[in-house]
């Protein structure tokens, strides 16, 4: 199967911040590799972890399984720049999995 067309956030485009997460339907949003780091143990080991030399660390991108609804969702949780923050039951199941 081809790669899902990409699209930019709306909430986190590119300028944002400094890292890109790319969810599974092809949203690329962009957020800070700081508050990843502060609010995740995965993304803090991860970014740890030495880069290859002639990559530079501005142009990774890591792809998730998450739906780019989803992504937004959880970043819009975890990104201390958000406000007004609601839970829907639709999505509730999906947001904390991806948590």
């Amino acid at each position: 199967m081809g790669e899902s067309t990409t699209r930019h956030s709306m909430l986190f485009p590119p300028g944002y911040s400094d890292f890109a997460l790319r969810s599974s339907d092809g949203l690329i949003c962009y957020l800070s590799r700081h508050t990843l780091k502060y609010m995740s143990d995965m993304f803090r080991d991860m970014f740890s972890l030495p880069v290859p030399q002639g990559k530079e660390a501005q142009s990774t991108q890591l792809k998730l399984t998450e739906s780019g609804q989803i992504l937004e969702l959880f970043l819009k949780h975890i990104d201390p720049k958000q406000q007004n923050l609601r839970i829907d039951p639709p999505t509730i199941v999906a947001l904390l999995e991806a948590a």
